[in-house]
């Protein structure tokens, strides 16, 4: 991150020279504005890799505020670190909502504190840079040894930088969503992405019954009264040392032992059964397709248990609620097909059609199920509607169906190669449609999609939308 461009935009000479002083051991380059116009102009000029922002010019939060959102109305992705005297929660909050990515106040830390948080900043920025690039070639997450989250759709950027949050720390997740939609897979890219050489372990929760998952979760002393085994059991527990472990449907998992678990996180111990404390090291991840709401209700499942799981919530969207991924799903099923096989099937654009209206109660399960089926069924070279059988829970009539049921079927053109113009046509769809509905007010489209603003404006300054006015 040496040479990285820099931009303060600092009225006060006092502080340009104390950070000048702070950073000049790191070999940035620094550029300098004493007015929030012109450094509104040098951003638009040469677009910085970083920006120290005064937030309290002549006194007042108002002019660095707009700067924070002018600045990022072109560039979403331009880190914006604020650093002012203001202590007022409500305007840091403020400016952090608009997009800025960190928070420092003036006072006698200040010259220690700027170089490490410029440094950190920098170097998450060119990760996230990086982890984009990725993600645009290969159309999806890319994890372990030939394992990948396919989706570029915002719904599943959010999950894959959840994913890198999660494994840079020891929170444990809680990962919900539908049967099918990916939670294991989520759980191991956590734990391949913490580049740890501890083990992950997997435990299903539901599939068998509570005194035998306690005995495999915490061990079991040999000769314990009710354990009819003659050596000890070790507990996942206390094999899976620092790494990770998954409590998968932990929705199924009995009131008993969900007390014995909430303890554990508690005080970061566990006996096994007849034994000491072990002293318990692992990171906890855990996952259900069950309504929590419901489960806490009903007394199936303890508040204070759903809590502490629940530091960091992973959403998986169902399938039916980013379609936009169907094309890529389906290309990286024909691409393994062609890989296995050594034989090329490709996809008609009706036949697209009519995956893209089912909504997929099975989701990506049930998507990669239905198209194996169809390739194994057909020896054609194309997959035409026909060759797509669909349940009824989530069938919808399409327009291919309806429009050529009695026709004789024609070699339509495939439509391999156009699957990222397709998915960025749809994209766009959605964006205006939002933007339409809240009457061009970007904050409020925005939350209406369930973005952040500043990756809200990044889609639409690509997609070229950005003529609408915030209202």
């Amino acid at each position: 991150m040496e040479n990285s461009h820099i931009l303060i935009v600092e009225d006060d000479p006092r502080y340009i020279k104390l950070y000048s002083d702070a950073l000049e051991t790191h070999r940035y380059t620094l550029d300098v504005e004493r007015e929030l116009s012109a450094g509104l102009q040098a951003v638009q000029k040469n677009v910085p890799d970083l920006v120290l922002l005064d937030l309290s010019f002549d006194g007042t939060p108002e002019g660095g505020l707009t700067f924070i959102s002018a600045a990022l109305e072109n560039q979403a992705d331009l880190p914006i670190i604020i650093i002012s005297a203001h202590s007022d929660s409500a305007i840091i909050n403020k400016a952090l909502d608009l997009g800025a990515v960190d928070y420092i106040v003036k006072d006698h830390s200040l010259h220690e504190l700027l170089p490490i948080r410029v440094h950190h900043t920098l170097k998450r920025t060119l990760f996230e840079k990086r982890r984009k690039t990725q993600i645009e070639l290969h159309n999806g997450f890319i994890f372990g040894p030939g394992k990948i989250i396919i989706g570029q759709s915002p719904k599943m950027l959010e999950v894959y930088a959840l994913i890198e949050k999660v494994a840079r720390s020891r929170s444990t997740a809680l990962i919900l969503g539908e049967s099918g939609t990916g939670k294991e897979l989520v759980a191991e890219a956590i734990h391949d992405r913490k580049e740890s050489a501890a083990p992950y372990i997997s435990i299903d929760c539901g599939a068998v019954p509570e005194s035998v998952l306690e005995s495999e979760l915490f061990g079991v002393k040999a000769r314990y009264p009710g354990f009819h085994n003659t050596e000890p059991l070790i507990g996942k527990m206390e094999v899976v040392g620092e790494g990770t472990l998954l409590l998968d449907e932990i929705g199924n998992m009995g009131i008993g032992l969900q007390a014995k678990l909430l303890r554990v996180l508690e005080e970061r111990r566990f006996s096994p059964l007849g034994s000491e404390k072990i002293q318990f090291l692992a990171q906890i991840i855990a996952s259900t397709n069950i309504d929590f709401k419901l489960a806490i209700e009903s007394k199936r499942f303890r508040e204070d248990l759903y809590y502490r799981l629940n530091d960091v919530p992973i959403l998986l969207p169902p399938l039916r609620e980013r379609k936009e991924d169907i094309p890529l799903v389906v290309s990286y099923i024909l691409d393994q097909y062609r890989f296995q096989t050594d034989r090329t099937v490709e996809v008609l654009p009706q036949t697209l059609e009519k995956l893209i209206e089912y909504d997929w109660p099975g989701n990506v399960r049930e998507l990669v199920k239905t198209v194996h089926r169809a390739l194994i069924g057909t020896q054609s070279q194309y997959l035409t509607p026909k060759h797509i059988e669909l349940s009824g829970s989530g069938a919808t009539r399409s327009r291919a169906e309806s429009g050529a049921a009695n026709e004789p079927e024609k070699p339509s053109p495939p439509i391999v190669g156009n699957y990222k113009k397709m998915v960025q046509e749809y994209q766009k769809k959605l964006l205006r449609l939002a933007l339409d509905r809240t009457k061009g007010n970007q904050s409020e489209a925005a939350k209406l999609l369930g973005l952040h603003r500043t990756h809200f404006i990044r889609l639409i300054n690509f997609h070229g939308l950005n003529k609408t006015e915030e209202m």
